[in-house]
């Protein structure tokens, strides 16, 4: 593997400094860790009055139902009533 010695001396962040100058400078971190990520979409999901949307009426919210550990294969938003509609396929 003749490119890997030189990867030796080079961290995973100064190789991403190199391929992605701008965005790599406006990185977010999530305190806690990254597992906090998916808990936020449960729990915003799931919640009947999301904190993430204070000015929003609940009618406009809508419903959620969970199924976690579903393949998404594809989002689509109706265009009869504007609901957002995944499809999944059952593992």
């Amino acid at each position: 593997m003749p490119n890997f010695g030189a990867l030796i001396y080079h961290s995973y962040e100064s190789s991403l400094c190199t391929d992605y100058t701008l965005d790599f400078s406006n990185l977010y971190q999530i305190c806690g860790g990254m597992v906090k990520l998916p808990l936020a979409f449960y729990n915003s999901l799931t919640s009947t009055r999301p904190k993430e949307y204070p000015d929003i009426p609940q009618s406009d919210i809508g419903n959620v139902n969970w199924r976690g550990g579903q393949l998404v294969t594809g989002i689509y938003k109706s265009g009869n009533d504007g609901k957002i509609i995944l499809s999944y396929k059952i593992l």
